[in-house]
């Protein structure tokens, strides 16, 4: 995976996110939800960078469990949806608004790192 650019670090310190996520693609899609929106919550920049400060502080370093299967980890930092991906979930939705404008990055106990949506998590910490 390739790492951050130092422009995409550079803007999202600038809008003092508290923890900038590594990757590239992660950077990206974070970024275009800042700016363009993904179709969920957030009608101006404002709206969504503070939405983004109140996610990171709700979830980044929590511990969870996924209601499923069981599993336990920690939640490394939500990553956005991409326009593309709520596009597809609001085709079998009535409304893309209700959705979470992001995913959650989970380091699980396993050493595995994927991500899962919130509905399917319950907070442990």
């Amino acid at each position: 995976m390739a790492c951050a650019t130092e422009k995409q670090i550079a803007l999202l310190a600038k809008l003092k996110i508290p923890a900038i996520p590594t990757t590239r693609v992660a950077c990206s899609r974070l970024i275009g939800y800042i700016l363009n929106g993904n179709y969920t919550v957030g009608d101006t920049v404002g709206e969504r960078v503070q939405i983004v400060h109140d996610y990171w502080s709700r979830w980044c370093g929590v511990r969870i469990r996924h209601k499923e299967h069981g599993r336990e980890g920690v939640v490394v930092m939500p990553f956005a949806r991409s326009k593309q991906d709520v596009q597809r979930i609001n085709a079998h939705i009535k409304d893309a608004r209700k959705l979470s404008p992001f995913v959650l990055q989970v380091k699980w106990d396993s050493g595995a790192v994927a991500t899962t949506t919130i509905p399917f998590v319950e907070r442990l910490s």
